[in-house]
């Protein structure tokens, strides 16, 4: 993962997902992952966003790029769970915002 470079644009990375907390503890460390991954066990927030796959009870992949004001400036919703942008797409992207 390309941390630094989108730390240096600005960006803080976190992600929120349906499992609960021991899973997501357990894929981080897995995985390598350095940021948040927050549980969102009822998919509240989840569903809030836009995001629920109801039939497969998953979230679909998303990125969300928001800006200083809260607002979301940006963002990308998987019609996969496969599908998914490249980190130069969304550098590219914050790149543009920044």
């Amino acid at each position: 993962m390309r941390r630094p470079e989108f730390e240096k644009r600005g960006a803080n990375l976190a992600a929120v997902c349906v499992d609960p907390v021991p899973t997501s503890r357990a894929l981080a460390a897995k995985l390598g992952l350095h940021y948040p991954i927050l549980a969102d066990p009822r998919a509240e927030m989840i569903r809030a966003w836009g995001v629920w796959h109801e039939s497969k009870k998953i979230a679909l992949p998303a990125i969300f790029v928001v800006g200083p004001d809260g607002r979301v400036v940006w963002r990308r919703v998987s019609e996969t769970v496969t599908d998914r942008p490249s980190e130069d797409d969304v550098l590219a992207h914050l790149a543009e915002k920044g």
